[in-house]
């Protein structure tokens, strides 16, 4: 009798033990291209040597921490050990959600070195990165950031 019962509580432990597959986030947000990568680069590997990954596909995955205000054409993600990486779509054609902060990104794309202007290029309008302006398409004035390496996005998810 005692192996029956010590059995039945066994059996609901066996349950959960068959069934401990990692839950699969489904997105919230989709833009660009289907993502084709299933292994991501870490932030700290990026960051430590970006030069490294140029013209590289790369899958990355962090907390979006920032987002471009007038279009949404860039991202900036976070690990959360204090690594930080921009992801941008260059040709304007992906645009996160401007409340995306805060939720996890996946994004796929190829890594660009450019050169550092001091402002970005962002073509959001033609007085771009001035302050005190509001272009024709009625956007807040602000100033994209450029830094030296990048992730040109081609696809991307919100979780």
């Amino acid at each position: 009798m005692r192996k029956i019962l010590f059995l039945f509580a066994l059996l609901p432990l066996l349950i959960l033990a068959s069934c401990g597959e990692k839950e699969v986030a489904l997105p919230t947000w989709t833009g660009g291209a289907e993502m084709t990568l299933s292994k991501s680069t870490s932030l700290a590997d990026v960051v430590a040597s970006a030069e490294a990954f140029v013209d590289k596909q790369l899958l990355l995955e962090g907390t979006v921490v920032g987002v471009c205000k007038g279009s949404g054409c860039w991202v900036q993600l976070d690990d959360g050990k204090g690594n930080k990486f921009y992801c941008k779509s260059m040709d304007h054609s992906i645009a996160f959600p401007k409340d995306c902060e805060g939720k996890t990104a996946r994004v796929q794309g190829t890594m660009l070195a450019q050169p550092s202007s001091g402002h970005s290029e962002c073509a959001h309008g033609e007085d771009e990165g001035h302050e005190g302006h509001e272009d024709h398409a009625g956007e807040e004035a602000h100033t994209c950031p450029s830094p030296t390496y990048l992730v040109n996005i081609e696809g991307a998810v919100l979780l």
